[in-house]
């Protein structure tokens, strides 16, 4: 229990991206202080509250997405409904994606911005404007970085909404402290949270920064503790630079953000969910820079008509390793493209005769089918790359499946889910938990009613029961069909990929959801420990 220096008995205060890591080491303070603390995070905050009941505090969860303006008075109200007033604010979520400054695209530049400062401002006017309606003032916390001030590398973005986020709380107390309104700010140096995994993990990186640190180890979520107390009553409005003047001294820099790319939480070790903003967009990246140098090239082939008018364009692409000592993998590959090429001349066939019975027009090159493949990493160990398989035979809309390929490098063999994780049972906890806790965020219908069972079978295999339910076999048929139910090959069923530090868990359209939702994918961390270390 945090010592008895502080006192906040019937204070309220509200903390956001409350779930983990810094904004649950400062909810946990808070209550400990005696406040009854709302939890606000973009998935639940159970493990929080649960910590908070352990010594009998007070809590209350409210979901928001802190990427949409009108979260804000989602979460002034939810507070407000759950206490009955509100009396302190810590602006603690927000978001960080690392790119070199000179390649950052403009949608990951403004989402930074969006959720760092913009919803901090939005979120410090609509309770101060609370505080003067109840009359006896308030206390808002920011938490900006080290970064405010020294700037670090390949986050600019985040540096430079931390940085607004001091000035704005220099300016704020400024204006605000003769409504009795105190507004400070945390600035952290470098803390061991789930987001610095792979720094520390970085023998030599590690030792760089703790030599920067006089207390020579990495801060704590713990160590957030004090300097929120202390912004919670102190009767001063300044920057405070350090959460632990031990651990964190200014002459740090601090990377930490608080906070994953797609997330507006503390939840580096949390399952993700990524969706297309519409049925059209893809949910893969670019190809990707692998440690194997690695060449895509098409294989394209057109096909016409008597009169020499294009019908089709088939295009598939191969994937050739150019550095030697990969022999059985390349021959996997090369049978890989083959096949693929000839599942594409055999799917036009079939529609070409489909056309021709049915006397369609079959001129105009209106049809087409592309198979590409987006490398996702390459090295001694994992070969991984996802195939987009376009096709466009005609209909209201074209079909567009991903396919998940994962190879061991040395070998050529296919890896399944069960070969890569430490443990598939929890694993397939987590994918599910994950689409739960989407599906609950959202205000309308999204996955179908039965997509929880389909996504246990895609991970155990169906019973023969719903695999023929819809199909026109006997009963004779049916009772002669074994029985597939936990024997499924994850390698048909479910499609996924390795990255340097995660796994992705791709549902297509039409799995648990329509067309016009689009696919959907689960972001597993290494941070996990849900991947073998081998792999990870």
């Amino acid at each position: 229990m945090i010592l008895d220096l502080f006192k906040l008995d019937g204070k309220v205060a509200v903390v956001t991206g409350a779930n983990t890591g810094l904004g649950q080491g400062m909810a946990i303070a808070l209550a400990q202080a005696g406040a009854k603390v709302v939890l606000v995070g973009r998935r639940n905050c159970d493990e929080t509250q649960a910590k908070i009941d352990e010594f009998g505090g007070q809590s209350a969860q409210v979901l928001a997405d802190l990427s949409l303006t009108e979260s804000v008075d989602q979460v002034l109200s939810g507070a407000l409904d759950a206490f009955g007033r509100v009396d302190i604010l810590v602006n603690n979520a927000g978001i960080i994606k690392r790119c070199d400054a000179i390649d950052v695209p403009k949608q990951d530049w403004d989402s930074v911005i969006n959720v760092n400062l913009n919803m901090v401002f939005l979120l410090c006017q609509a309770f101060a404007k609370q505080y003067v309606k109840q009359g006896d003032g308030g206390k808002i916390i920011n938490v900006c970085s080290m970064l405010s001030f020294q700037g670090g590398i390949r986050v600019p973005a985040y540096t430079a909404s931390k940085s607004a986020v001091m000035g704005l709380t220099k300016a704020l107390a400024n204006e605000w402290a003769s409504k009795g309104i105190q507004v400070n700010a945390i600035a952290p140096g470098y803390m061991a949270t789930n987001n610095t995994s792979q720094l520390r993990s970085d023998t030599d990186r590690s030792e760089a920064i703790l030599d920067r640190i006089p207390a020579g180890r990495w801060g704590t979520p713990e160590d957030m503790q004090g300097a929120a107390e202390t912004a919670a009553d102190e009767e001063t409005s300044t920057v405070e630079t350090a959460a632990d003047r031990e651990t964190s001294a200014v002459e740090t820099v601090s990377e930490i953000a608080g906070n994953t790319t797609e997330s507006t939480e503390n939840a580096a070790t949390d399952a993700e969910i990524l969706v297309a903003e519409d049925p059209d967009t893809e949910i893969t990246a670019s190809n990707e820079n692998t440690d194997i140098k690695v060449t895509v090239e098409d294989q394209k082939e057109e096909k016409k008509n008597d009169a020499g008018e294009v019908l089709v364009t088939i295009s598939v692409q191969k994937a050739t390793i150019e550095d030697s000592g990969y022999d059985a993998l390349q021959k996997v590959l090369d049978q890989q493209s083959a096949d693929t090429y000839e599942l594409a001349q055999e799917a036009w066939g079939d529609m070409q005769a489909f056309l021709e019975d049915n006397d369609w027009e079959t001129t105009g090159s209106l049809y087409g089918i592309e198979d590409t493949i987006s490398m996702k990493r390459g090295d001694d160990r994992i070969f991984s790359y996802v195939t987009t398989d376009y096709s466009y035979l005609g209909g209201a809309h074209p079909n567009v499946v991903y396919n998940g390929y994962n190879y061991d490098t040395k070998t050529g063999k296919r890896l399944t889910l069960r070969d890569v994780t430490e443990d598939y049972d929890s694993l397939y906890a987590q994918v599910l938990d994950t689409l739960r806790a989407f599906q609950e965020e959202q205000e309308d219908f999204m996955f179908f009613e039965d997509y929880e069972d389909t996504v246990r079978g895609m991970f155990y295999g169906f019973s023969a029961e719903e695999d023929l339910e819809d199909s026109d076999m006997t009963a004779a048929d049916r009772e002669e069909t074994p029985d597939t139910a936990g024997t499924a090959s994850d390698i048909d069923n479910i499609q996924w990929y390795l990255t340097d530090n995660e796994l992705v868990v791709i549902f297509n359209r039409y799995d648990i959801a329509g067309y016009a939702f689009g696919p959907t994918a689960v972001k597993i961390p290494f941070e996990t420990g849900l991947v073998k270390e081998i792999y990870s």
